[in-house]
């Protein structure tokens, strides 16, 4: 139940990147270098719960066999939150992002908890990957970048 499903591979990336014409130069930018977007997210009860946990497990065992660094790590208060990144040789950007998340918050107020598993590939700007969030109304994404933004200003007083 509740499944949410987007799979934009890089052909559709391309169409879309055309979509705010010209002038919208930015997000055609992040786009560009970005082979595949995979979202799903669904419903969590308690017949699925400790599957879906586990699947978060496995993820995260084969992602850190596989070189990718996990730069967020959230249990806390009924969320895990799992975020990786593959950086390209140089630093200068990420080859991959991988967000796992259960959010059983929900579960307390009687609306089920959700699982949300974010994978995108290709050549990612993370200045410019905010912008990515917020036009596909990623909800794991977009709340990673509002603490970011919050931690920066924190940090800045």
């Amino acid at each position: 139940d509740n499944v949410k499903e987007v799979n934009l591979d890089a052909n559709l990336l391309n169409m879309l990147s055309k979509m705010g014409g010209e002038k919208d130069t930015s997000f055609k930018s992040v786009v560009s270098g970005l082979k595949l977007i995979r979202v799903n997210s669904f419903g969590v009860n308690a017949s699925n719960e400790n599957e879906v946990k586990d699947v978060i497990a496995s993820v995260d065992k084969s992602l850190m066999s596989k070189n990718w660094e996990r730069i967020v790590k959230v249990k806390e208060n009924g969320e895990y939150t799992n975020v990786y990144v593959l950086p390209s040789n140089d630093y200068e950007n990420f080859l991959g992002l991988c967000v796992t998340s259960i959010d059983a918050k929900k579960k307390k107020d009687k609306e089920g908890a959700e699982a949300t598993f974010v994978n995108i590939v290709g050549n990612i700007n993370m200045s410019q990957l905010g912008k990515l969030g917020d036009k596909f109304n990623f909800p794991s994404m977009n709340k990673m970048m509002k603490e970011k933004k919050d931690k920066e200003k924190s940090e800045n007083k």
